[in-house]
Order: C-alpha cells, then sequence, then structure tokens
C-alpha cells in the first residue's frame, strides 16, 4: 500500500479505536480518561485516544506494542491476517503485499550517471542543490562519503573497538587511521554519509551528511533494503544493532541516535507497509532525572508506524 493508504488506514483506526478495543477484548474493567484497561487486575493497558492512540502494554507479560499487534495477540492471527481483519474492519479492503521486484545494485550517491537528457529526479535534485545550500553540502557529503568507502579496508576482527564491545565486525570497513567506518544509506542503497568510529570508541559524523531517515543495516552494507520475510528490528547505535543481529539473525537497522528512531522507521513503513517493525529502545534512565528519552523516542516511533515496542 502507498503511504497515503498507509495515512487513511490509520486515521480511520484511531476514530474507531474504542469499539474495535470492545469487540476483541470485550468491556473494559476500567476507564481513565484516554486509558483503558482490561483484565482481572487492569494488567492490559489500551490508550483509545490522543496521540498515543492504539499503543497498548501486558504489565504481566510485558508485551506491548500497536493496536494491529493487539489484534494478532488476542485473535491468534499473523501480522498480515491481523491488517487484514482491521482493514476489513474498517471497510478500507485487504492489505496486499507489494510484488518484490530483483533489487538494484547499490548505488554510490557520487556514482550518477552521465546523459545528456538527465531524468526528471536528477533535474530536480539539480534545482534543489542550486536553490538550498543545505542540499548541496549534503550531495557533497555524500561524495565525500563515497570516495571514503571507497579507500578502505575489511574491519579486523580484533578492532579493539569490536573487542570491548563483543561483537563481529558485520561488513564494517576500517580506513589508514584505523577508524571503523559506518555507512549511512536510504532505502535504495544510496550512500549519503558515513559514522566513523576510532579505536577508543570517539564517534563523529560526516561534517554537512545527511542523517536523518538514513541508516545502516547490519551485515549489508550499502544496499537496497528488501522486503523481510522476518521483523525488522530499529535500534539506535550501531553497536546494540550489532548484538541484536547476532543474538536473532533478523534484518536489524541502526538509526545512529534516538532523534532518528521515527525518520527511519517512517522511511521502512512507507515502503513495507506489511513489515513487522520493532522499536528496540535504548534504556537511557538515569538516577538523577526521571526522563527516559530512548524509551520515549522509541514509544513515539512504534506509536506514529503501528509497529511494536521492545523495551530493555
Amino acid at each position: 500500500m502507498s503511504g497515503r493508504d498507509w495515512q487513511a488506514f490509520d486515521a480511520e483506526l484511531r476514530a474507531r479505536l474504542p469499539e474495535l478495543a470492545v469487540e476483541i477484548l470485550g468491556k473494559p474493567n476500567f476507564r481513565a480518561g484516554q486509558e483503558w484497561r482490561w483484565g482481572r487486575k487492569g494488567s492490559l493497558s489500551v490508550v483509545i485516544a490522543g496521540a498515543k492512540a492504539g499503543m497498548w502494554f501486558d504489565h504481566e507479560t510485558g508485551d506491548g506494542g500497536g493496536f494491529v499487534d493487539l489484534v494478532a495477540r488476542e485473535k491468534g492471527f499473523s501480522r498480515k491476517d491481523a491488517l487484514d481483519w482491521t482493514a476489513d474492519r474498517l471497510r478500507l479492503g485487504q492489505w496486499h503485499r507489494p510484488i518484490r521486484q530483483r533489487p538494484a545494485p547499490p548505488i554510490l550517491a557520487a556514482d550518477a550517471p552521465v546523459s545528456p537528457q538527465p531524468h526528471a529526479a536528477e533535474t530536480s535534485r539539480t534545482h534543489l542543490r542550486e536553490a538550498d545550500p543545505a542540499v548541496a553540502r549534503a550531495e557533497e557529503a555524500a561524495g565525500r562519503a563515497a570516495r571514503i568507502w571507497e579507500h578502505t579496508q575489511p574491519a579486523p576482527a580484533d578492532h579493539p573497538y569490536l573487542t570491548v564491545k563483543q561483537v563481529a565486525a558485520l561488513g564494517l570497513r576500517v580506513d589508514a587511521r584505523g577508524h571503523l567506518i559506518v555507512p549511512l544509506q536510504d532505502i535504495e542503497g544510496r550512500l549519503h554519509s558515513v559514522e566513523t568510529i576510532a579505536p577508543d570508541g570517539a564517534k563523529r559524523f560526516l561534517a554537512g551528511g545527511a542523517k536523518r531517515g538514513h541508516f545502516c543495516i547490519l551485515g549489508a552494507g550499502p544496499a537496497p533494503v528488501t522486503d523481510p520475510d522476518g521483523p525488522i528490528l530499529i535500534c539506535e547505535g550501531w553497536a546494540t544493532g550489532a548484538s541484536l543481529h547476532l543474538a536473532t539473525g533478523h534484518t536489524v537497522i541502526a538509526a545512529m541516535d534516538a532523534g532518528n528512531l521515527l525518520p527511519v522507521a517512517e522511511a521502512l513503513r512507507g515502503r513495507f507497509p506489511e513489515a513487522d517493525l520493532v522499536l528496540v529502545a535504548d534504556n537511557d534512565v538515569k538516577p538523577d532525572r526521571d526522563r527516559n528519552p530512548g524509551v520515549s523516542a522509541a514509544r513515539k516511533a512504534a506509536l506514529a508506524v503501528d509497529g511494536r515496542l521492545a523495551l530493555p
């Protein structure tokens, strides 16, 4: 489905959440404003309205996520069947998985083909570069990122940072200074920027590089994102992603920081409407503050794309 279809689905679902929640769970035990509760002890909490509408959490089992995940759990459906059931109730018809196409080879930003009659998209990018200095800087940084990546070697397994984190290189490369190079790409596999990680763990993003909505695929390098057979795990940092990938074998996307979780999740949902997106939160709780930015950012992203939330 297109992004517009997904927005229509989300809008209709939010409008009819109360009746759908009652249909699958029965009458709630307790209602407190926008939050309704079910279960003998009120352990199952569902947000019925407001910015977090559709989010739920079972305090007994620790499960949680978006409303479609709740439908899947309560009815024993797969996520696809849960989407179809919900869409049917919303009178939107069934959701059909897009036809999979053979992925194109990786595209480095500096490798755009030269043509006497540029494609409309390339012409549009040229106009944007001329009109917006920030776009021009991002394009220039993408070219530098491509050159950096091309002049690297596969990272050794005994690199100090990898040793400390107890993870494998998973496709990372290393430059002449011994710095790990983490590629940041888009859905199509186009390289936009890099993050460097020094042997002592110091990290730095490429100056001028576009980070928003871009990410690293663990173990894949810059490559188009293909329709997954299982869940897509979305986390913050590369090392966290490496641990997740090694532990689960699932597709893992590192968004690089909390602020980029939402843009990355939205990009993935736009391409894969039926995918099982799991936002894996960083536990940023500290004794001197009540806020937990990592969990808050992951929860916000999960809500926005009807994904699941995995808490530390």
